[in-house]
């Protein structure tokens, strides 16, 4: 357990904020990765596969 700990205490963090995710195409959140429509100061919309839902810039955990 103590490993895995320092492991995640090297990686860095990376905090998701509107104006780093310009231009990015995918976000991935606490249900898996979504394809984003629109990104908004602190919302990010994203297609959910039926309709388009808005997700918290806070609540981002990665994107591309």
């Amino acid at each position: 357990m103590a490993a895995i700990r320092a492991r995640l205490g090297q990686a860095p963090a990376r905090v998701a904020s509107a104006e780093s995710l310009r231009g990015v195409r995918f976000v991935r959140d606490r249900y898996g990765w979504r394809e984003v429509v629109r990104v908004n100061t602190r919302t990010v919309t994203v297609h959910t596969g039926y309709w388009d839902a808005r997700v918290a810039v806070s609540k981002i955990l990665e994107w591309r």
